[in-house]
């Protein structure tokens, strides 16, 4: 394969970062795999992984830029951005920017800090945009942010900074993915906020107004790749992906999950195993929905018995996995519990 594209997903997280790499080696009929990526915040299970001997080898090209931090989603319960008239204090919105400053820090001074080359981002121009957005999607979200911001639904708020933050978000990914296909890495991470893997090709949802990793998946079909895979562990539904994808049979989507449904008008796709893609694409969206408790031994037997020769079959020539951490045990949300230890699967 050409490489990996490593797009972080920060929802639902306190303190996150996100790559880790193991100590194996998997192939895509016969050829290597470039699979490792998304760098740890919990430090002492570096060691554990092998991350480092990994890293010497093969470089880890980060994509930043610290406008992302202007977006703001707000304060309230959560994420709804309510007052209640009778709370001390308001919580900040889960999709904060101190999590994404935490995320940078630990790259730049802690122990893989040597093994990292970064990359400075930069904004997505509108036409770059419908490589996965509706033009009247994306005229939606110009017309908001003139008018002040918008709640684009329920916990997904565009305030003044958010778009000028999703366009970076967006051309950063963007930008990663171009690197790989030029041939100067192999190995990128685009750290990114806005999230995007639950915006669709016509709606907001989820935190997300555009879809980074979708976006970067028809980059590198534009530019000449023949099939592409897309791996999330997040552990809600990558449902926007699926959804710009599921009549195509270029893009495989796989998504580990767990069982929570649809949550509403912006979320109406289940993460059931049975959407599986339409037309030329069934077949080609593969659901893993975890019951709630899954731990390492569960993502390993997924891992094992579904991700693995589902990627082994459909050889794909550039792997971009979406990195939302908020199926580790280390995360305060009782509903997965993954260490992340059977990424080593994946690794380079």
């Amino acid at each position: 394969g050409r490489g990996l594209v490593g797009v972080w997903v920060p929802c639902y997280m306190s303190v996150v970062c996100g790559s880790v790499g193991g100590d194996g080696v998997w192939s895509v009929s016969g050829c290597p795999a470039t699979c490792l990526l998304f760098v740890g915040v919990w430090v002492e299970t570096l060691g554990e992984w092998g991350l480092m001997e990994i890293a010497m080898l093969e470089k880890l090209h980060v994509f930043w830029h610290a406008g992302m931090l202007a977006h703001h989603p707000g304060h309230g319960v959560f994420d709804t951005i309510l007052d209640p008239g009778f709370l001390e204090v308001l919580e900040p919105h889960p999709e904060s920017a101190n999590r994404v400053r935490n995320m940078v820090s630990i790259l730049q001074k802690g122990p893989i800090s040597p093994y990292i080359v970064w990359q400075r981002g930069r904004p997505a121009h509108l036409s770059e945009l419908l490589l996965f957005h509706s033009p009247e999607y994306v005229q939606e979200l110009v017309d908001a942010d003139a008018r002040g911001g918008k709640s684009m639904c329920e916990g997904t708020i565009l305030n003044p900074g958010s778009w000028d933050a999703a366009l970076i978000a967006a051309g950063s990914t963007l930008q990663a993915m171009q690197h790989i296909l030029d041939g100067h890495a192999k190995l990128v991470y685009a750290l990114v906020r806005p999230p995007g893997h639950h915006a669709q090709p016509t709606r907001a949802d989820g935190y997300c107004f555009l879809n980074n990793a979708g976006l970067a998946v028809q980059l590198s079909i534009n530019s000449g790749c023949k099939r592409v895979a897309v791996i999330d562990i997040d552990v809600h539904y990558g449902n926007g992906t699926a959804e710009g994808f599921y009549e195509r049979d270029d893009v495989l989507t796989i998504s580990l999950h767990m069982n929570h449904g649809s949550w509403g008008p912006s979320h109406p796709q289940t993460g059931l195993a049975d959407e599986m893609g339409r037309g030329r694409g069934l077949g080609f969206n593969l659901n893993i929905p975890l019951p709630n408790g899954t731990g390492d031994r569960g993502y390993e037997l997924a891992m094992c018995r579904l991700v693995i020769p589902m990627l082994s079959r459909f050889k794909p020539e550039i792997i971009v996995m979406v990195i939302g951490q908020d199926s580790s045990a280390v995360i305060p949300i009782p509903h997965l519990h993954g260490k992340f230890s059977w990424l080593h699967f994946l690794s380079l």
